[in-house]
């Protein structure tokens, strides 16, 4: 086996159905049960290094009454001045 190669670069993934009309978009998240999210830790820089990590941290609570398995997702948008600003929110973890 070799390589795998991707020619679809940024606008791949969801950014297929972008300015498209679809039945559920994507990171809808149908499910029996709710779930409620709090932030534990807000976002703060992991060390005082220049162009270090950030972190957050996210608390996920099943409240309804439907057992559930809960996937967070955390879509990023860098700023226009950063190195390739992004147009769109990007899922980054």
């Amino acid at each position: 086996s070799g390589p795998c190669r991707s020619s679809e670069g940024v606008n791949g993934g969801w950014h297929i159905y972008s300015g498209k009309d679809v039945a559920y978009p994507f990171g809808h998240g149908l499910s029996y049960t709710i779930f409620e999210y709090s932030v534990a830790k807000d976002w703060a820089p992991s060390s005082d290094v220049a162009g270090s990590l950030w972190e957050i941290v996210i608390a996920i609570r099943n409240a309804g009454l439907s057992p559930g398995v809960e996937v967070p997702q955390l879509y990023l948008k860098f700023p226009p001045e950063a190195a390739v600003p992004e147009e769109e929110p990007r899922l980054h973890g």
